[in-house]
């Protein structure tokens, strides 16, 4: 992890210091979490200033603080402009110190999966390093640096993009030797104005590799073109359905999921405990990042065998007859067309619990009437509706599109048909992270609470 003294911390930020040059192992910006010997990052938020909690900070065994105004407290400090920026500094400092392999993920669906996948992999190889949670920011990458040490032989970063820029600026930190663009598609499309701009600052993670660097491109993606022209003079691994060198062979009905992937070397067979047709490709991108890496194919099947769903990310729960795919995490409509196929892989009846999708821009309407649509046509029974976006969903779905006053109407709604139905039912709930569907997964996955039919 990060180790060095407040004077070297001083020198890396161009900041102040203010008390005794000290030694400090790692970062972190919550004091309830704080580990002794840390160093206290002091942001200042809209909500909450972390410069009132440098006593706290102090008692739980902080070495230093970084701050952007001095505080009355004995706690020694390190005045510098920009707390976050002077984060970055440090952990691109603390980086450049190690010869770990640095893999950095983007993308617009899939990339905390590919992430997942990767550092699966890589683990069989050596020591890796990830991204954890969604510290995928220009808080939470420099985060994830810190705890970098000389064991590791890997880094797999996952990067976010809000705004144009977010992409380079990480990159400037991180400086990646292996790049990916998972796919381009309309998330957080209201920040960005076309695909096209998600596009150019997604694809900044190509131009940000060194001459030796190495991109990995999506081939089947509708800017594969565009990525291949950024990553220019570098060697490129593209992956795909029908274009790659990292392709996707055919799976066989069942869970977990079995297929071959083929690559320049190996033929190599699959088993990945996760659902859906776009976890394949998912798995074909990791794959084809860790042969940049250097892995070898049984280390690659060794390691897609080993995934594990992320909370709230196409996570399957039984409950008696009932099958609930928790996919509450995000949406966006990308992300929804494949939960729907996903989910109609399975082969029984199932039912589409949908809640607003944010962010989408002028377009939002429109894209919530095709989700409607496209649930009907992927042969789902019933869609049940929160809020009014998903509302207009439900109106398109048809006859069983159910619009629901709030979450208790919903899940009183749920419950009541699953109660009147025979066999098994597969119901998939899918909402923005402000819609809050996780409420609606653990109401119907209380024990004993939910019974389907037997026949």
């Amino acid at each position: 992890m990060l180790t060095a003294r407040t004077s070297q911390l001083e020198h890396w930020t161009g900041g102040c210091l203010r008390g005794e040059d000290v030694l400090v192992r790692g970062m972190t910006v919550d004091t309830r979490k704080l580990t002794p010997g840390e160093l206290f990052l002091a942001i200042p938020g809209e909500r909450v200033d972390g410069h009132q909690f440098l006593a706290q900070a102090r008692i739980a065994g902080a070495a230093a603080a970084l701050v952007s105004r001095y505080v009355d407290d004995e706690l020694p400090q390190i005045l510098v402009d920009d707390v976050v920026q002077a984060a970055a500094q440090i952990a691109r400092a603390h980086l450049r110190r190690h010869q770990a392999t640095v893999i950095a993920i983007t993308g617009s669906n899939g990339k905390t999966t590919v992430k997942n996948l990767t550092a699966g992999i890589l683990s069989h190889a050596g020591p890796t390093l990830a991204t954890r949670g969604n510290f995928n920011n220009e808080l939470g990458l420099p985060l994830t640096l810190a705890r970098l040490s000389d064991e590791h032989r890997f880094v797999v970063l996952e990067m976010g993009a809000g705004k144009p820029g977010d992409i380079a600026y990480l990159c400037s930190i991180a400086q990646p030797d292996v790049a990916l663009v998972n796919n381009v598609a309309d998330a957080h499309i209201a920040q960005f104005g076309s695909r096209a701009e998600v596009a150019e600052t997604k694809g900044a993670i190509y131009s940000a590799l060194g001459d030796d660097g190495v991109a990995v491109i999506n081939g089947d993606d509708a800017f594969a073109a565009r990525m291949e022209a950024l990553a220019a003079g570098r060697r490129v691994i593209h992956f795909g359905e029908t274009r790659g060198d990292v392709r996707l062979g055919p799976a066989q009905p069942g869970y977990p999921q079995r297929f071959v992937l083929f690559t320049p070397d190996a033929e190599i067979a699959v088993r990945l405990p996760l659902l859906g047709a776009h976890n394949r490709r998912n798995a074909a991108a990791a794959t084809a990042l860790a042969l940049a890496a250097g892995a070898t194919p049984a280390q690659i099947a060794a390691g897609l065998a080993d995934a594990v769903p992320e909370p709230g990310r196409l996570q399957p729960h039984q409950n008696g007859a009932l099958t609930l795919i928790d996919d509450s995490y995000n949406a966006n409509p990308a992300s929804v067309a494949a939960a729907l196929e996903a989910i109609a892989e399975l082969g029984i009846r199932r039912w589409l619990v949908l809640g607003d999708m944010a962010e989408l821009g002028p377009g939002e309407a429109e894209m919530h009437r095709q989700v409607g649509m496209q649930a009907a046509t992927a042969g789902f029974e019933r869609l049940y509706a929160l809020g009014p976006l998903a509302t207009l969903a439900a109106e398109r779905f048809g006859q069983e599109g159910h619009a629901c006053l709030d979450v208790t109407a919903l899940i009183a709604a749920v419950r009541g048909d699953l109660a009147k139905v025979g066999g098994e039912v597969a119901v998939l709930v899918k909402g923005s992270r402000a819609a809050g569907m996780e409420r609606i997964c653990q109401a119907l996955l209380q024990p004993g609470d939910v019974q389907c039919c037997s026949g």
